[in-house]
């Protein structure tokens, strides 16, 4: 089980909710119900209130913490969750930052998991879920965050749907690799080629080119670089 940092102050304000969890998940563990049994049983609930975000990739299950939706979205979405007395304030809810959305975008649109993509990034799986929940993240992070997103966002819009390119990162190339391998191998130059080799049925919308540029020349392959956990000195495309 991988839990984000401070899960417990999540669900501070759902006390009963917290302990019905907190047994589900020891049950899980000591061998009592299955990983499929936690996922049905928590999985909606969770989503549908932004306060956790359960995944499973194989064996290993991941409750990160998500963005939260806006407030009247998650009163009417679990009504038994939240009984307020008569003149009791709902709590603020603040926006989450953008690099926040835009983990979590990137994860979604590419199916992958957070520890995939933190070794994108060369950092821990836990560093990159605590941007998902939108801890700070330097200006060299986030101007690649923004760059693969943008990358992955235009994949999106030739495909017509997420589910669509899901299915693209997982389906080898004409060399027999896959593209989510050069997106977890920091080869993003060849993943931007290739993304811009995928038909596009309206490059232009209202006059206005919406597709990436297809680049001019073959570029060199961005450096190897060691995983290291929070380092700065990662490749970034605005150096």
């Amino acid at each position: 089980m991988l839990l984000p940092e401070r899960w417990h102050e999540t669900l501070s304000s759902e006390p009963e909710t917290r302990a019905a969890l907190q047994d589900a998940l020891g049950k899980v563990a000591s061998g009592q119900s299955s990983v499929e049994s936690l996922l049905q049983g928590w999985g909606d609930i969770l989503t549908v209130s932004g306060l956790l975000r359960i995944v499973s990739d194989g064996n290993v299950v991941e409750i990160d913490a998500a963005q939260a939706a806006a407030a009247h979205n998650v009163e009417a979405a679990r009504p038994a969750l939240t009984k307020k007395e008569p003149g009791e304030k709902k709590p603020e809810i603040k926006a989450a930052p953008p690099h926040a959305r835009l983990a979590g975008e990137l994860r979604e649109a590419t199916g992958l998991s957070a520890g995939k993509l933190a070794s994108a990034f060369g950092v821990s799986r836990e560093q990159y879920s605590r941007w998902v929940s939108g801890a700070p993240i330097s200006d060299m992070r986030h101007g690649q965050l923004r760059y693969l997103h943008t990358v992955v966002a235009d994949l999106v819009r030739r495909l017509g749907s997420v589910s669509e390119a899901r299915v693209w990162f997982q389906t080898p190339l004409r060399n027999g690799e896959a593209p989510c391998e050069l997106l977890i191998g920091r080869r993003w130059s060849e993943l931007y080629r290739v993304v811009t080799e995928v038909p596009d049925a309206a490059p232009v919308v209202d006059g206005v080119r919406v597709a990436l540029l297809a680049p001019l020349a073959e570029e060199e392959d961005n450096p190897q670089e060691p995983e290291e956990a929070d380092g700065e000195d990662s490749w970034s495309p605005y150096t």
